[in-house]
């Protein structure tokens, strides 16, 4: 298994123009440009912790991640993770995991999906429009909310919280544990 690094979505980043920041395994500060609003871990990828500190907006394919690490995604309190248009949370191969941390946000709208991410939610988690929690496996502690056409699809997830189901949405062939 490769080195964690850890990565810090701050300034913006996930928006046109921005940069996301890490320090590598080594030590040393470096920066990846942000423009294509995806992220993408290539087969040799080693495992990254990425804590999004600022509020972080994913369009295009989402998270892609190919390589056979597991990518770590952390919402920090105050902060959101956005999936939008499309995206997905688990578009590759990889594991992802995304932890949603208390005082969180983290949302999936305009046809996204949870795709097979593993989701940790111990704030707010919604599924808004035609977005779908896919496959992934979903344990909330707090709040998680479907609004408008969205589905549960065959997500399963495992609720000591609220789970509700709101408008058009459906629970599909999802398993609910509570």
């Amino acid at each position: 298994m490769g080195r964690a690094e850890q990565l810090d979505a701050g300034n913006g980043a996930g928006r046109r123009g921005h940069l996301l920041q890490y320090r590598g395994h080594d030590g040393r500060q470096r920066q990846r440009h942000g423009r294509d609003r995806r992220s993408v871990f290539h087969r040799h990828a080693q495992a990254y912790t990425i804590n999004i500190d600022n509020p972080f907006i994913v369009n295009a394919a989402g998270i892609v991640n190919n390589s056979t690490n597991t990518q770590t995604f952390n919402v920090t309190s105050g902060n959101s993770l956005v999936f939008q248009n499309g995206s997905s949370a688990s578009a590759g191969t990889g594991t992802v995991q995304i932890n949603n941390q208390n005082g969180g946000f983290m949302v999936f709208q305009n046809s996204s999906t949870a795709g097979t991410a593993s989701i940790q939610n111990d704030s707010i988690l919604q599924f808004n429009d035609s977005s779908t929690a896919g496959t992934a496996n979903i344990a909330t502690t707090v709040e998680t909310d479907f609004f408008n056409a969205s589905s549960a699809g065959g997500a399963t997830i495992t609720n000591t919280g609220v789970l509700t189901f709101n408008n058009t949405v459906t629970a599909a062939t999802s398993t609910i544990d509570k």
